[in-house]
């Protein structure tokens, strides 16, 4: 399956000149795997933790096209994503799984505790190629995310 997003990013700042927003609506990223990532309504995102020093080269983390592709990074690391086994759906139920997730066996979820800290990294690489993020850009992002980032995940 090629890696998409479901849904609309839509989120507003928990204050004025905050680096941090809250999910207005589920936003959800489908991997390649045909997992997908959901990041639920009322859940902060802060830009997925990447260092200033890299925003020079990246730009902001929670502006444009990067914010789609840092927000599930967020939630994997704060450990509030919502994991979907989608492995036997099609492309039509994928979103129907999206729009009805809170009615889903729990057959369908993956525990967040099962999943290392390199699926939260791949899960943001995947979704910068989602979103035409260039080679430098993502190698830049996952690189920083898997050096500064152990210390979120812990």
């Amino acid at each position: 399956m090629i890696p998409h997003f479901i849904g609309i990013y839509d989120t507003v700042p928990i204050a004025s000149g905050s680096d941090t927003y809250t999910f207005q609506r589920d936003f959800g990223f489908v991997r390649d795997d045909n997992i997908m990532v959901i990041a639920p309504k009322c859940v902060d995102v802060n830009g997925a933790n990447i260092p200033r020093l890299l925003w020079l080269f990246l730009g902001s983390p929670l502006s444009g096209k990067n914010k789609e592709w840092s927000a599930h990074h967020d939630v994997l690391y704060a450990k509030e994503a919502i994991i979907i086994d989608c492995r036997n759906l099609n492309a039509e139920s994928v979103t129907t799984i999206f729009e009805n997730w809170r009615e889903l066996a729990p057959d369908y979820f993956i525990h967040q505790a099962c999943m290392p800290k390199f699926f939260a990294d791949d899960t943001m690489r995947q979704a910068m190629i989602a979103s035409d993020s260039n080679m430098v850009k993502r190698w830049i992002a996952y690189h920083g995310v898997r050096i500064f980032g152990h210390g979120w995940w812990s």
